[in-house]
């Protein structure tokens, strides 16, 4: 027990790696009952399934100065998919008798305020998806195919810009006019601290299933494994002479 104790400390304070946090986006927000995103420049990615044609996503974020979102729209490299066309919107809020337009906000006051938002940016997906793979030397106005290696997947990247925002409140809006899957993702500040890695691995099936994927449970149990063999390498390292 005292050494699983041990290796659950040492876990917590290992470094942080690279590698983007993904989610499963809950699939009954609003407008006014958004995800927050608490850190834009964090790489993070939320999987959206689009059950009905009028089934949407919202996000949304604050930000105290004038920055920029990095943003990106994908869909799952499958054959049904070839003509989903997902569309994202960002708009900005405004709050009626708002004395400070740049201080933030929770998500949830939005239920009880009176405001109201205008169209900041649009991103439209009606072309055909794309055959070349991503690389460096792709232009980011290019869509291309991705390849994620930690859960070895394929996407259609289809929309990926780099937005200057305003001090204020944002929200943005994922939607399609049929039913499908796709990915929002933020940030490019790839990392993740050790801890993270419980939940990394169980997102990973849910990830592969989205891609149309079998989940390979022995390459969680690998992954794990590798983790505590090198957490034990560790220890027996610093071990007393």
């Amino acid at each position: 027990m005292r050494t699983l104790v041990l290796l659950f400390i040492l876990l917590l304070t290992l470094p942080t790696a690279s590698g983007h946090i993904p989610y499963i986006a809950d699939p009954n927000t609003s407008a006014r009952n958004p995800i927050e995103i608490e850190d834009i420049h964090l790489s993070q990615v939320w999987y959206f399934e689009q059950e009905t044609s009028d089934s949407d996503v919202w996000l949304f974020f604050n930000t105290e100065t004038s920055d920029e979102l990095f943003i990106q729209l994908g869909v799952p490299l499958l054959d049904h998919l070839k003509n989903y066309e997902p569309k994202i919107t960002i708009y900005h809020i405004h709050i009626e008798n708002d004395d400070d337009p740049g201080a933030p906000i929770d998500p949830r006051e939005l239920e009880n305020l009176i405001w109201s938002f205008h169209e900041h940016a649009n991103y439209t997906t009606n072309f055909p998806k794309p055959s070349d793979a991503c690389t460096r030397g792709t232009s980011r106005e290019s869509p291309c195919i991705f390849h994620e290696t930690f859960t070895d997947t394929y996407s259609w990247i289809l929309s990926e810009d780099r937005l200057p925002v305003e001090p204020g409140r944002y929200l943005i809006r994922g939607t399609s006019e049929d039913k499908g899957t796709m990915w929002i993702a933020v940030g490019e500040r790839e990392e993740f601290s050790a801890s993270q890695l419980p939940f990394l691995m169980s997102r990973t099936s849910s990830i592969e299933s989205l891609h149309g994927n079998e989940s390979n449970n022995n390459s969680t149990i690998i992954a794990a494994a590798s983790v505590v063999a090198f957490l034990a390498f560790v220890i027996y390292r610093r071990r007393p002479k």
